[in-house]
Order: structure tokens, then C-alpha cells, then sequence
């Protein structure tokens, strides 16, 4: 019925960080799952577990985040859509069942 790219408003800064992060070595891995990729036949045996980079970030971003997502949900209710973003939002429904084979010619 509809399919359109959802956290647009956000996806000029995820873009920025990913360049960033890349500038600076992170690698991919730690990118997508937040922790430190070291290849487990590097790490001792008695080695501590590897612990997530990732923080909370402080209420006043996640409330100028929030807002800015709450934005682009008022937008889509009434029936816009966005060129790129973060994700992909597809609204679908499933066809009525067909009574019979000679429905379907």
C-alpha cells in the first residue's frame, strides 16, 4: 500500500558519525554492534569479557531526538514521505483469499 524511509531527519548525522568513525579507524564491527572488535584468538584466556562502548545519551538529546522523530510521524499520518532515512517503513495488507481456482483467470 505504502513504503517510504522513516528517521530521515537523522540521517544526515548518522552519516557524519559513520565518516567519522571511519576517519578516525573504527572499525565496522564496532560500529554496528557498539563493543570493541578484537578477534577472540588475540584475547588470553583469562581475558575480561569485552564491554559495550555505548552510553545512554543525556534526556536533552533524547528529547531533541524524540521530537524530531515525532515530526517525522505527524508527516507520514498525513501521507508524506521521505527520499532517504534510516530505516524502511512498508505498510502492506494481504489480499482478500480467492474463493476458487477459476478466481484467478
Amino acid at each position: 500500500e505504502r513504503c517510504s524511509y522513516i528517521n530521515s531527519l537523522l540521517f544526515p548525522l548518522a552519516l557524519l558519525a559513520r565518516i567519522g568513525d571511519r576517519e578516525s579507524g573504527i572499525r565496522d564491527r564496532e560500529i554496528l554492534y557498539g563493543v570493541a572488535a578484537v578477534p577472540a584468538e588475540s584475547q588470553p584466556a583469562e581475558s575480561q569479557p569485552v564491554t559495550s562502548k555505548m552510553a545512554t545519551p543525556h534526556p536533552v538529546i533524547n528529547r531533541i531526538f524524540g521530537g524530531m522523530m515525532q515530526l517525522e510521524a505527524r508527516w507520514l499520518r498525513h501521507g508524506g514521505t521521505f527520499p532517504a532515512g534510516l530505516s524502511i517503513l512498508a505498510l502492506a495488507q494481504k489480499k482478500p483469499e480467492i474463493e476458487s481456482k477459476k478466481d484467478l483467470f
